[in-house]
């Protein structure tokens, strides 16, 4: 780190970054349980085996594979797998968050002075409103410190159930709050009337931060997704209504006498690296909306990538939700509004939402930011009247019939609960552009715009219209429906059968987003790799510039593997480098963990309860590395088999010296800048541990023998009576299969994996990028823009290698016929044929293709040493040196101007 920046090292009880609670503060564990998830219609706990691992083994919808596909139904399993086991109910997590900004004592005053003002009123069980208030505000009070993180001599006071009759139940209930159908811009204005009333409080004229920073609002365009929340592939999601910074909304109506000021927001602030949070509603069920809004956090995520935490919250007619998710998982907390302790925790949430601090919600003190425009190219719903204000304040009841909207804004969330219900699992796969190719160097007629852009470029890359015109039936942008007065009379309409939605014309619109200047002291140039987890690692590589340019990796790593880890290192540093492997150097910095800084844990807390209920804690580490070009940057096949030959010395050399990698995946391989000696690098030691060579086993397992070995050994794991970890390790698609059936993991195993980086390279793949887009990436470190938007140099899997990516037990089922039946390489030669076109390209694929998975299938158990693998590399090399015209993309040149390879 700079002279400059170097920062004083905290003591062990000191908190590093974020707002803290009081050094006395500790988390009420009377009160936090295990969350249940539900799976089809049945809600069960999540089973032992998912509960704790530290690398979880099933596929994360937050860290796609390049080649995979990414329907809306794909995503909600995949989080469920993620999450499984990793939510948690925290009654006292509002006030952990906010407790300092907002004591329970002053949100026991706010409460009282919305009672005075007619905002919340509170009745007996026998349905009477009492002349003195505060019997019910004691009682609320007493119940909310039994609830809230532990306090010197403060009973757990429970709740009484209704039919309990040796005390008085207060019913509480907050007038104007939607009781019958909820519809965004009223649920929107019903929590900014709250905010603004109880800021108007005398009790609250001491409060240093008195004035609101932020503010809910709705989406601007509220038919189609929400914008900068594209992934690579186009997923659709659009919040029912998000909190913006209140400095970017327009004033849209004047306080009027007993009311407040109406706001709207503008086309350009409404994208997600601006909001604080996203939330959804629903009518009724809390739980699918908590699922839901999983997919909202996961978006934050990934837009903005320096925060260390990521909140949201779900609401219901009866219900309020907020969850805070990080890398052990998330916790929540659901506030019944009836309740005298959940009106107090209330008024907490949304003052604490109005008035914290940035670092309060998750941003890392590590980063500094700035707001920039950026040019993005769009397209909307032809809207049919005048755009309604957002971010209103209501203060009239919501028993009073509301008229229905006519330009499709207002939308019911019941409706949307059915229309969810009956399309779910539901996806259209993309339609792919044909593809034609010239003659000559980089002459791809149907290549994208422009290579990647970052914010000196002033524009961003969106994907494909073809393709951004086509999302799947799950998406709220290309369905219509009717609707009546009577929410419960609503239609469904097939979006198979709906007419289409009329859009306008592709226009350029102007975005203003947050983006970081500085990380950990650097001058911030780009990003390089997102996985946006909301569990595990959640790696995110910059592009900063120290005296070179480098790369900045951040990952949160399990606490459990530390003692691996740093052996790994520490063989490292022990032995001399070798030139195809590229080192992580440590940057120190204060201490960052999920459960010990951000959960607030002790010690004892986290190696019991948590220990107990299999929650791994998580330690934020920085590691500088040397740039390298990623594999969807290749210049031709021949550049990418070359780095995987280098990939494949640097492995040899680790297990040498004492290092099984154990997650080879294509991330983890990189090409050289520049033409040379040294074309690839093996990098990541995350899960790499120290290792000593095994020779080869004799004989190789059927696939009723893997079947076996999977599901009896996820069977013997539910009676575990501790934390279960991860006896695979790895990305899905690339594993062996003996990892698959958790039948051990050798160097033999990783060389098996760099063949599946092989084979899937060809199908993820059309083609290089033009020579003049790979010439902008490499100017610009090939950073990627904030939309993570899909290349149109990429295409899916076909469907029979879609099943390497699946549950374990099918993916090494897929991968055993691969080896011993055709199909495979059928379907393989299909997919070449129609993405690479050129016979001779296609050719010489197919040669190396066959030449491989011969190799392999010629050593038992698949065997096969680096040697063995890169000699048939060198082979095909020799044979194929120089790629035919137009498939070299190499956007550089030797003294004689002839293009490099």
């Amino acid at each position: 780190m700079p002279p400059s920046k170097q920062r004083k090292q905290p003591s062990d009880d000191q908190q590093v970054v974020g707002a803290a609670p009081t050094p006395t503060t500790k988390r009420n564990f009377a009160y936090i349980r295990p969350d249940a998830f539900k799976r089809g219609d049945t809600i069960v706990q999540a089973p032992t085996y998912i509960t704790s691992q530290g690398s979880p083994v099933k596929h994360s919808a937050s860290n796609p594979v390049t080649g995979e596909g990414q329907t809306r139904a794909v995503v909600d399993r995949a989080l469920k797998d993620e999450l499984g086991g990793a939510r948690i109910l925290a009654d006292d997590l509002i006030d952990q968050m906010f407790g300092s900004l907002i004591s329970l004592k002053l949100a026991k005053r706010v409460l009282e002075g919305l009672l005075q003002a007619g905002k919340v009123t509170v009745c007996d069980s026998r349905g009477e409103s009492p002349a003195d208030t505060t019997p019910a505000l004691e009682d609320a009070y007493a119940r909310a410190r039994g609830h809230t993180c532990k306090h010197d001599e403060v009973d757990v006071v429970k709740t009484p159930k209704k039919g309990k009759s040796a005390e008085v139940v207060w019913d509480w209930k907050w007038v104007g709050y939607p009781t019958a159908t909820i519809v965004e811009s009223d649920i929107v204005d019903y929590f900014n009337g709250v905010i603004d009333a109880a800021l108007a409080l005398p009790c609250l004229a001491d409060l240093s931060q008195r004035q609101a920073q932020y503010r809910f609002a709705a989406p601007y365009d509220m038919k189609h997704a929400f914008p900068l929340a594209f992934g690579p592939h186009d997923e659709d999601m659009r919040p029912d209504f998000v909190v913006l910074p209140l400095r970017v909304l327009h004033v849209e109506q004047p306080a009027t006498p007993g009311g407040v000021v109406k706001y709207r927001t503008d086309e350009k602030h409404s994208n997600f690296t601006m909001i604080r949070l996203s939330g959804e509603c629903k009518t009724s069920d809390h739980n699918a909306g908590a699922t839901q809004v999983q997919r909202y956090m996961r978006g934050t995520r990934r837009s903005q990538p320096w925060q260390r935490f990521i909140t949201a919250m779900n609401v219901t007619k009866q219900s309020i939700g907020f969850m805070r998710g990080e890398g052990t998982g998330i916790e929540r907390v659901c506030l019944e509004l009836k309740h005298g302790r959940s009106s107090l925790e209330f008024v907490r949430l949304l003052l604490g939402i109005a008035l914290a601090d940035e670092e309060t919600f998750g941003k890392s003190c590590h980063f500094e930011l700035a707001e920039e425009e950026q040019v993005l190219q769009s397209w909307s719903v032809e809207p049919e009247g005048v755009p309604p204000a957002n971010a209103t304040s209501m203060l009239a009841s919501s028993e009073a019939p509301s008229e229905a909207p006519s330009d499709g804004r207002r939308q019911s969330a019941r409706l949307r609960e059915k229309r969810s219900n009956r399309s779910q699992g539901s996806g259209v796969s993309q339609p792919e552009a044909q593809e034609n190719f010239g003659s000559g160097t980089g002459s791809f007629e149907d290549g994208p715009p422009s290579g990647p852009q970052t914010r000196s470029s002033q524009s961003l890359q969106v994907p494909n219209v073809a393709e951004s015109s086509t999302s799947s039936h799950g998406s709220r942008s290309s369905e219509k429906r009717k609707r009546d007065h009577d929410d419960d009379d609503d239609e469904y309409v097939d979006p198979a059968t709906a007419p289409r939605p009329k859009k306008k014309p592709i226009k350029e619109v102007v975005y203003t987003v947050r983006a970081p200047i500085t990380a950990f002291g650097y001058k911030v140039i780009g990003i390089l790799f997102n996985a946006a987890s909301i569990r595990g690692r959640g790696t995110v590589v910059w592009v900063v510039q120290a005296d070179k340019v480098v790369a900045l990796k951040l990952s949160w790593q399990d606490v459990a593997r530390k003692e691996r880890r740093d052996k790994v290192l520490e063989i490292l540093r022990n032995n001399k480098h070798h030139e195809n492997v590229l080192y992580p150097t440590a940057l120190q910095k204060g201490e960052d963990s999920t459960l010990r800084t951000i959960r607030a844990f002790t010690t004892d807390e986290v190696e019991g309860w948590a220990a107990q209920h299999g929650i791994e804690d998580r330690m934020l580490e920085v590691h500088i590395i040397n740039l390298g070009r990623p594999v969807m940057f290749f210049w031709s096949v021949q550049d990418f088999v070359m780095g995987l030959r280098g990939a494949l010395l640097g492995h040899e050399y680790l297990v040498q010296i004492g290092i099984l990698h154990r997650d080879i995946s294509e991330n983890n391989i990189l090409l050289a800048l520049i033409p040379g000696l040294i074309r690839g690098f093996i990098t990541d030691f995350d899960m790499a541990i120290p290792y000593q060579m095994m020779a080869p086993q004799k004989q190789s397992p059927d696939i009723m023998e893997v079947v076996h070995s999977v599901l009896s050994k996820k069977s013997d794991s539910l009676h575990s009576a501790g934390p279960f970890k991860a006896e695979r390790t790895g990305t899905t698609p690339f594993m062996s299969i003996n990892v698959l059936g958790r039948m051990g993991h050798t160097h033999y195993d990783d060389v098996e994996s760099f063949l599946y980086v092989l084979v899937l390279f060809f199908m993820t793949y059309k083609h290089p990028l033009p020579a003049v887009d790979l010439c902008n990436a490499e100017t610009q470190s090939y950073t990627q823009n904030v939309t993570n938007a899909r290349r149109s140099h990429i295409t899916d899997w076909p469907p029979l290698f879609q099943r390497w990516n699946g549950l374990p037990v099918d993916a090494a089922g897929s991968k055993l016929a691969f080896f011993t039946l055709g199909d495979h390489a059928m379907v393989f030669l299909e997919a070449i044929r129609k993405h690479w076109k050129d016979d001779n390209v296609v050719i010489s694929i197919m040669s190396l293709f066959a030449s491989c998975r011969e190799l392999f299938n010629a050593r038992p158990e698949r065997c096969v040493s680096h040697r063995e693998f890169i000699a048939v590399l060198d082979e095909w090399l020799k044979r194929y040196p120089v790629p035919p015209p137009g498939y070299n993309s190499c956007p550089l040149q030797d003294e004689e101007q002839n293009q490099l390879v």
